[in-house]
């Protein structure tokens, strides 16, 4: 059993959102812009946490986390094959208390052959111009809310050194995060 950080309830999307963030995480957003549907955080490993607010996507609840999966990989402009791996770990009902019961969690990992690509990283460090690419492990949850349209994108990534062989379950602190979104005003969904 992996142990927890001090974590702290953090408000996202202006309090209409909240969920418990381990200490040592900053809002990127302090440093630099961040598209109003996400809210990122990053601690000094470069471990990053982003949240983000998404149309429900029409893909089927067993192949929504590859789908999003995917497109993260495109958005990262990642075109080979060879420098992604995906493995779903499954649906399951609902289990946060304040969603709608048919709330669908889709979880899935894998791994992206990525460079950051930034100038800076979130403490105004100036970055290496010519990055060499690097795994990265990459988390993710789709919330499927369908009462409201929505899919709520959790994802963590965590820099990994090697290739991408590990397809052990998720991080128990990746479940920790997901199991403690709130929706304090569904009024953000419209």
């Amino acid at each position: 059993m992996e142990s927890f950080p001090q974590s702290n309830v953090r408000s996202l999307f202006g309090g209409a959102v909240t969920c418990c963030i381990p200490e040592g995480f900053v809002d990127i957003s302090d440093f630099r812009q961040v598209p109003s549907h996400q809210e990122c955080w990053e601690d000094p490993s470069g471990r990053l946490l982003v949240v983000e607010i998404l149309d429900l996507q029409t893909s089927p609840d067993d192949a929504a986390g590859e789908f999003f999966f995917r497109d993260l990989a495109e958005s990262n402009g990642i075109s080979s094959p060879d420098d992604f791996r995906y493995v779903s770990l499954g649906e399951q009902p609902n289990q946060i208390e304040t969603f709608p019961s048919e709330s669908v969690l889709c979880f899935g990992k894998g791994y992206q052959k990525i460079a950051k690509g930034r100038d800076y990283d979130v403490f105004g460090n100036r970055r290496q111009p010519e990055q060499e690419a690097k795994w990265v492990c990459i988390e993710l949850c789709a919330v499927r809310l369908r009462n409201v349209k929505t899919d709520i994108l959790v994802t963590m990534s965590v820099p990994n050194e090697s290739n991408p062989q590990d397809t052990s379950t998720g991080s128990d602190l990746f479940r920790m995060i997901v199991a403690s979104l709130r929706i304090r005003d569904w009024g953000l969904f419209g």
